[in-house]
């Protein structure tokens, strides 16, 4: 095993710093280009058959202005094994993530090493998306799709990690169902900044323990699930439940909720599997108020729930994931 990973180091890391396969097209945050803006393939530490654990997060940061010298220097040797996939250039890249990589913030945030017995020399990390996005925003669903079947997939069959720490649930979200394929025990670090100290403790804690379980060879079965989204983002008072619905207010949620990014495919979890936004929208301007106990009050008050709740909880824009399952949650609690 740890030969065939070493011999292809060079050759993966090239395929993926070379790879083409995504534009501003598809998402026009994304930033990629072949100077600062290559694709980041990751790092695996020289001892990382020891321990087998690896990380995985969304995509790579922007570098604060105090690291960008290092980060200058980075993406240079990332250019120069892009072109030339050599021993050489790829011990080049690795030299300079050692030093690199303990100055990033979410190595000191979210890396639990010394907690599960690790060290970076024993792990291996990349991330799901391996371009960067402008304002560190979130990739969008299609290039997170893109990212996983052209190299994430193709990353657990070479590294075969005994276990997978995915670095937030925007990661997991996207990454779990290709380690269930390839039966990789996984489990993810909480990133929601609404989350109180204790609960992330917490989580920190419950993500140790199924760590250190894997490495010592204990069964494991069902990785600690993350927290649900129920509990993440707690209900607040908002005026939208206390207000007499109406199509008018609808069609204000509807826009609010339309501003973040919410898809028809959540919507469809509150109202009808065939009805669309646009066809709600129009059937509300169309009239003049809601029945008494009808289905569109209850609409209306799963569309305030769903924005109610993905506020609170800090999302950025377009996280198509979050909103289905805040849509699924709003269809079975309010009714």
């Amino acid at each position: 095993m740890m030969q065939d990973i070493v011999s292809k180091k060079p050759t993966e890391f090239s395929l993926v710093l070379s790879c083409t396969g995504c534009t501003k097209i598809d998402d026009t945050n994304l930033l990629r280009d072949s100077g600062e803006n290559v694709p980041q393939p990751g790092y695996i530490g020289h001892a990382y058959q020891t321990a087998g654990v690896l990380l995985v997060g969304q995509n790579p940061g922007l570098p604060s202005p105090n690291l960008l010298g290092q980060d200058l220097k980075y993406t240079a040797s990332l250019r120069r094994l892009r072109d030339d996939p050599i021993a050489q250039n790829y011990n080049s890249v690795h030299r300079i993530l050692e030093q690199f990589i303990p100055s990033w913030p979410v190595r000191g945030q979210y890396f639990p090493l010394s907690e599960c017995g690790l060290s970076l020399e024993t792990i291996a990390y990349c991330n799901l998306v391996r371009c960067r996005t402008a304002g560190n925003a979130k990739p969008n669903d299609l290039i997170a799709h893109r990212c996983t079947a052209a190299h994430f997939s193709r990353w657990l069959t070479w590294l075969k990690p005994r276990c997978v720490i995915f670095i937030g649930l925007w990661a997991q979200r996207r990454g779990a169902s290709e380690c269930t394929r390839q039966n990789i025990p996984f489990t993810a670090m909480n990133r929601n900044r609404s989350l109180p100290q204790e609960d992330r403790t917490k989580n920190r804690a419950e993500v140790a323990r199924f760590v250190r379980s894997i490495l010592a060879g204990e069964a494991v079965t069902e990785p600690p699930p993350p927290r649900p989204l129920s509990a993440i983002v707690p209900l607040q008072p908002n005026l939208s439940f206390q207000r007499e619905p109406t199509p008018q207010g609808a069609l204000f949620l509807l826009q609010e909720l339309q501003k973040l990014g919410f898809p028809n495919e959540a919507f469809r979890r509150i109202h009808h599997a065939s009805d669309s936004i646009h066809g709600f929208s129009s059937h509300c301007r169309k009239i003049g108020g809601f029945q008494s106990g009808s289905k569109n009050e209850v609409v209306f008050r799963r569309l305030a729930f769903v924005l109610e709740r993905y506020r609170a909880g800090g999302f950025t824009a377009s996280d198509t994931a979050a909103f289905i399952e805040l849509a699924q949650l709003a269809a079975a609690t309010v009714r």
